[in-house]
């Protein structure tokens, strides 16, 4: 969308250097808003995109003719509020960690830089100057370089909720930049060179058909199929491209097989900025280095790094959500998964109630039970299917809270709006203005907002999706002090009169709580169910290398002999 603010070349503290026209408009396919151009000097050839993601204005700078350094010159000297520059495009990777589609982020890792020149192979080449580099990026992009790295691990990135909005907002630009099937990730054996017909050399072959139609596909190395990575660590920049597998593992090799990616860029920047110069290096994998190199990936690598780039600047968003609550119930909602024996529920899950409750708007789903009889594993289970069915949808939110008696401290009532908030915040394309605005509010006074604040940022947030889901886990344990418990249930109860929310709370079976459900409320007792009990017994039992060792039969007595001690509580299963 194109904003309508007017702003000036000081506003503009984020430099995207891209050396290509097909990385140029993978850029700007990321950006949450488009600016109107700036006037720039006569004598600057390159062309400039500004917008913004999240809170940053962002310069995007792409070169006339395709080289990188003399653009950077002209791009500093207009915009000087400038504080870093990603260097966002594609690259060749180094197998066999590194994949098509993959994303490599420059970084030492504790290795110093390092250049060396590689002889050829063959007499009719040139030797070819190669360098690791990486300039120091400012402290605020290292702070969000590891709690990236961190997300990623535990919770997985939001790089598919971007690529699902360019497909819904651009059809036609995600028709030419997402991975098709038509896409296939093809590693042939080093000394297997690329087969090309005579006839495909002729002019009127175009580039990108030359691709390995006729390649044995024999020869290629046999790998399972993976979703894409993320990789942090060297990326070695060449005087020119490398189309040679032997030359390529070479490389590596003498770089100690730390190499993850090769590029030709690096080393023209670093020609005329020394190694302090801020800058972050992102390139999205393309080929690998060898003669079957071709132009097939070069369009999804490059919106691959440039929704990684996205993602990179969104995270320092994070740092206002965290000043809106600290507390994060992922962990915990993880923990409680791991726990949850994957077939056992379904007679939740496959209910009548639960398919009413998860189609229709506006609806309560109350599930009452006595102690032990699974709640929280059920309630993890209901979470993990909420979020596999809508989690890549961008119109429909989701937020969790596990109440826990022994955390009443942040299970206040304006902590427990304040983490709905942060939730529903965390899937939207960018940090509304509203929650910016609050934070700059009260972060200069060391304030915090009101809950009257924090219920007026919410409405407004909600209004940004077509449904949401609010599941709450043992209400029982919701602090009754200072009227919390009340005031949330009163509050759930608003958002779901005023927009349509769907709301899913377990409880034990106190009478007062279940009064509050009673009507307008879809009910639906958690019991102890024999199957489940059964199935979780059998699995922890399969685990027992003594009970492994007997015969099917033997094994079959021992589970009925174990089940009927068993005490039919599943606060496990």
């Amino acid at each position: 969308q194109m904003a309508t603010e007017t702003r000036t070349h000081g506003d503009y503290t984020v430099g995207w250097i891209c050396a290509s026209s097909i990385e140029r408009r993978a850029a700007m396919a990321m950006l949450d808003e488009l600016h109107e151009p700036l006037p720039t000097p006569e004598y600057d050839r390159n062309i400039y995109t500004l917008g913004s993601i999240g809170k940053h204005n962002v310069v995007i700078a792409c070169p006339p003719m395709g080289t990188a350094a003399p653009y950077i010159i002209s791009m500093t000297n207009i915009f000087r509020a400038i504080n870093f520059s990603l260097l966002v495009g594609v690259g060749s990777g180094i197998p066999p960690d590194v994949r098509l589609g993959d994303v490599v982020v420059g970084t030492l890792e504790g290795h110093n830089p390092k250049e060396m020149m590689l002889n050829p192979l063959v007499e009719a080449e040139n030797s070819v100057h190669v360098e690791t580099w990486a300039a120091t990026p400012p402290q605020p992009l290292l702070e969000a370089l590891k709690k990236i790295k961190t997300e990623y691990e535990l919770s997985g990135s939001r790089i598919p909720e971007y690529l699902e909005r360019l497909k819904r907002d651009s059809p036609a630009l995600a028709s030419r930049y997402l991975k098709s099937d038509s896409l296939q990730d093809l590693l042939f054996d080093a000394d297997y060179g690329h087969v090309t017909p005579d006839f495909a050399n002729l002019s009127f072959i175009p580039r990108e058909e030359n691709d390995c139609r006729f390649c044995d596909k024999t020869m290629t190395v046999k790998r399972k199929p993976r979703e894409m990575r993320v990789h942090y660590g060297l990326i070695a920049s060449a005087d020119r491209e490398i189309k040679s597998a032997p030359l390529r593992d070479r490389l590596c090799r003498n770089f100690g097989g730390k190499v993850l990616c090769i590029d030709m860029d690096i080393a023209r920047i670093k020609i005329l900025f020394p190694s302090h110069y801020p800058c972050l290096v992102v390139r999205g994998i393309c080929d690998y280095a060898d003669s079957h190199k071709n132009m097939e990936w070069r369009d999804h690598a490059a919106i691959m790094a440039a929704a990684y780039a996205k993602d990179l600047l969104h995270e320092q968003d994070l740092q206002i959500l965290e000043w809106l609550t600290p507390v994060d119930y992922g962990p915990r909602h993880r923990d409680f998964l791991r726990r949850w024996q994957p077939e056992t529920g379904l007679w939740l899950l496959d209910s009548a109630e639960y398919k009413t409750w998860l189609s229709t708007k506006k609806q309560t789903l109350f599930c009452p039970g006595d102690i032990g009889s699974g709640k929280t594993i059920l309630t993890s289970a209901v979470i993990n299917d909420v979020k596999t069915r809508f989690q890549i949808n961008p119109v429909v939110g989701i937020a969790y809270i596990y109440c826990d008696h022994r955390h009443k401290e942040t299970q206040q009532i304006d902590e427990l709006i304040a983490s709905i908030l942060k939730q529903l915040t965390q899937k939207l394309f960018s940090l509304p203005d509203c929650i910016r605005q609050m934070y700059e509010k009260h972060k200069y006074g060391q304030t915090r907002p009101s809950l009257n604040e924090i219920l007026g940022v919410l409405h407004t947030i909600i209004g940004e999706y077509s449904r949401v889901f609010i599941i709450v886990d043992a209400l029982d344990e919701c602090p009754t002090s200072s009227g919390c418990r009340q005031t949330f249930l009163k509050e759930l109860s608003n958002l779901q009169n005023q927009f349509g929310v769907n709301c899913f709370a377990t409880s034990r079976l106190d009478p007062d709580i279940i009064a509050q459900f009673r009507t307008n409320s879809i009910s639906l007792e958690i019991r102890e169910n024999a199957k489940d009990v059964q199935l979780y017994v059998k699995r922890y039992m399969e685990q027992l290398p003594a009970f492994t060792e007997l015969d099917q039969w033997q094994q079959e007595t021992m589970l009925v002999k174990v089940l009927e001690h068993v005490d039919k509580r599943y606060d496990l299963a």
